[in-house]
């Protein structure tokens, strides 16, 4: 734990120094760092099939569960990626965070197996709604201040501050898991809120805006 106590501390001096230096002054890209490396921070990622077989009681159904999932994040991919666009970065991520937390709820309810189906809908919706949308927003961000060409190196830091959440979430959520396999959905809402709070905190950027507002026109278009 120490150890990832300092990597921890490192990479946060790493981050501020890359900013300094490349005089990145959005105040959106910290933000966002900070909102994606808690957001990561997901207790009963490792244990999830576990805990699914504890309720469902058989392997099928928490193959049902993972199924749904599958599809309602390839069906939703591209109407979430127009309601980004049209209707703004910022009000987008926040009605993702809306419908994690709906997800967490059905998830540690449980109790059938048409809550866990909520469950893998709800998470599928609030993944789709963020796919997508940070990234632009990173971009949009750093095309303000006319430093986009920093964007790929940006979203490669962005990505892996996630994984270093996933991995630390997954160490402590298996401490978490001994005491009892639903706590660790309990104590993810933890990290998420604090997430969402820096998600409060950004500004949405400029970019061109369609002016009319016809979702299923826009999917369309990005489906084309």
């Amino acid at each position: 734990m120490l150890r990832m106590e300092r990597l921890t501390i490192l990479t946060i001096h790493y981050l501020i120094k890359f900013l300094k230096q490349n005089e990145i002054r959005s105040k959106n890209i910290p933000l966002i760092f900070i909102a994606t490396f808690f957001g990561g921070i997901l207790f009963f990622l490792p244990i999830l099939a576990l805990y699914l077989e504890e309720n469902l009681f058989s392997i099928t159904n928490v193959t049902i569960i993972f199924s749904v999932r599958a599809i309602s994040s390839v069906i939703l991919e591209i109407p979430t990626g127009a309601i980004g666009d049209l209707f703004g970065r910022k009000k987008t991520l926040i009605l993702d965070y809306l419908f994690t937390f709906g997800a967490l709820t059905f998830l540690y309810i449980g109790g059938n197996i048409w809550m866990f189906v909520l469950y893998a809908i709800f998470d599928a919706i609030g993944s789709s709604l963020n796919s997508g949308t940070e990234s632009a927003m990173l971009y949009d961000s750093l095309k303000e201040e006319g430093k986009e060409y920093y964007y790929k190196k940006i979203a490669g830091i962005n990505n892996a501050l996630w994984s270093f959440g996933a991995s630390v979430g997954s160490i402590v959520g298996g401490f978490i898991a001994k005491i009892q396999l639903d706590l660790t959905i309990f104590y993810t809402a933890i990290p998420i809120l604090i997430s969402f709070i820096f998600i409060l905190f950004t500004e949405e950027p400029k970019y061109h805006k369609e002016e009319k507002k016809n979702i299923f026109l826009h999917s369309l278009s990005s489906f084309k």
